[in-house]
C-alpha cells in the first residue's frame, strides 16, 4: 500500500482519498468519498458526470441548503424507483 494511501486511511481524510480514487478511474467511490469530505460541488459535479442522480441531486441540495430537506432523501426519479406519484 502506498504511503500516502495509507497516511490518507489513517487520518480519514477522504478527500485525498477520492483523489485517489479518480486516479484509479473509480469515480463512483470518488464521489461518496468527496461527499464525506464536505465537498458537495465536486461530489454533485462527479455524480451527475457518471449518472448517479440520486447521489447528484444529494450533494447538490448538501451544497445549496447544507442539508437534504426532510422527504428528499427517500425521493427518486419521477416516474421510477420511489418517485412522487404521477397524476394525470
Amino acid at each position: 500500500m502506498a504511503k500516502a494511501k495509507l497516511l490518507a486511511l489513517l487520518t480519514r481524510d477522504h478527500r485525498a482519498l477520492a483523489e485517489q480514487q479518480i486516479a484509479a478511474g473509480r469515480k463512483d467511490k470518488a464521489a461518496q468519498l468527496y461527499l464525506r469530505a464536505g465537498d458537495f460541488e465536486r461530489a454533485a459535479r462527479l455524480a451527475a458526470e457518471i449518472g448517479d442522480e440520486r447521489l447528484a441531486v444529494e450533494a447538490a441540495l448538501r451544497a445549496t441548503l447544507g442539508d437534504v430537506p426532510e422527504g428528499y432523501a427517500a425521493a427518486g426519479a419521477p416516474g421510477g424507483r420511489g418517485g412522487p406519484a404521477r397524476h394525470p
